[in-house]
């Protein structure tokens, strides 16, 4: 085994390369394809958060295989893992997998989930794939599923839930420059973990302000942000291959995460937030979209949303 280096494009190439085959030979399509950018981009630096992957490299040297882990306090994540088709049931997984697990509990970390980390290749081990008992078999337990769920934008139509159109006062748009410490206090407020957390990873690496519908109401007479929808392109910071929608027409878009205040909630607010992310998604150009890594699939069914890819959630106690 060989040191993934985060910067080498011939590794980004390697590890799109190796996923893909894998896929590929396990669904029997090209659904799950990715490209070296999302590589690139998921080895790029997370504040907090440390990160480590290895090639398995054969006899000529061609990297057949790799896993990526990363590690923040005692939370750790199995990235991503594959094996070229030639190479499976040759030990290169199982070896792979233990020197991620050995690294992890390296670094403090008493868990190790499949998936869902802080740069997420994908929420968990996607259904389509097969063969979880690979993981179970190595003392991973499965747990709750999670879903993408997806619609054709140019044909959708809004949903306003309990709210209706915005009431007096309330104002639904996309963000502007300038109010990034308003979103930022509305995350600190309201979603102080990881969605405050990914917000200011966002900006630190230049990401558009815009991509971030929000709902602001009046607040003893000074507007303040209520609710965010975020949304996704071919322009913007995150890659659009984590989404995985090789089946959907293009362009394609994402919409997600969302939220709203806890005095706010089962007001119909979030309708008023998702609505406006999906209008700017198609003002500009998005037919495919995906809302990705949710369990609230009825909630997004009122929009036209349907269930798209199941993942599986899995983890493993370390040690």
């Amino acid at each position: 085994m060989i040191p993934i280096a985060p910067s080498n494009p011939a590794h980004h190439q390697a590890i799109a390369r190796i996923w893909n085959d894998a896929c590929n030979a396990m669904t029997g399509s090209h659904t799950l394809d990715i490209t070296p950018r999302l590589a690139q981009f998921n080895l790029g630096r997370a504040s907090g958060a440390t990160q480590a992957g290895r090639f398995a490299v054969d006899g000529d040297g061609n990297e057949v295989g790799y896993v990526i882990a990363s590690a923040q306090g005692k939370s750790g994540w199995i990235d991503s893992i594959a094996v070229e088709p030639a190479t499976q049931r040759a030990g290169a997984g199982a070896a792979l997998l233990a020197w991620a697990e050995d690294w992890l509990l390296g670094q403090g970390c008493t868990f190790a989930r499949l998936g869902g980390s802080l740069r997420p290749f994908l929420p968990g081990y996607p259904r389509e794939l097969g063969r979880p008992d690979w993981f179970t078999h190595r003392r991973f337990e499965v747990g709750k599923p999670d879903w993408d769920v997806a619609a054709d934008l140019a044909i959708l139509r809004p949903y306003h839930g309990s709210a209706g159109e915005a009431p007096a006062g309330v104002e639904a748009r996309m963000a502007l420059p300038g109010e990034e410490a308003a979103l930022r206090e509305f995350f600190v407020r309201a979603f102080p973990g990881r969605w405050l957390y990914e917000y200011d990873e966002h900006l630190r690496e230049g990401g558009k302000i815009s991509d971030y519908a929000v709902l602001i109401t009046p607040d003893s007479g000074a507007p303040r942000i209520e609710a965010f929808c975020m949304t996704t392109m071919a322009d913007s910071l995150r890659p659009l291959d984590r989404f995985y929608m090789n089946t959907l027409p293009r362009p394609w878009a994402q919409a997600g995460p969302l939220g709203t205040s806890e005095t706010l909630r089962g007001k119909g607010y979030a309708a008023l937030a998702i609505n406006t992310a999906l209008a700017s998604l198609r003002a500009r150009g998005g037919r495919g979209c995906i809302i990705d890594w949710t369990s609230l699939t009825d909630f997004y069914a009122k929009f036209g949303f349907r269930k798209f890819r199941e993942y599986v959630g899995m983890t493993k106690r370390l040690g």
